[in-house]
């Protein structure tokens, strides 16, 4: 089934299922996808508002919190 993701969206998806069984923090996901920005603190609030839209369109089991450490894709299949 094909869905829509604005860019971010796709971004923080991809950067996710390319690192699968990993925990990313929120500063990982902002240094690999913006590494433009010096300054994490707005990621603080916008990679949980990407990751809680994310799980809206994908499905909940599919992105894992891990409290304090960050988020972990799991059987994220994303064709070429």
């Amino acid at each position: 089934e094909t869905v829509k993701l604005s860019k971010q969206e796709y971004r923080v998806l991809l950067y996710l299922a390319r690192h699968p069984i990993t925990v990313r923090s929120t500063k990982d996901i902002c240094a690999e996808l913006w590494p433009e920005k010096e300054d994490y603190k707005g990621a603080k609030y916008a990679i949980p508002q990407i990751i809680s839209r994310l799980r809206k369109i994908i499905g909940e089991p599919y992105i894992e919190t891990r409290h304090g450490h960050g988020y972990i894709a799991h059987n994220i299949c994303i064709p070429d």
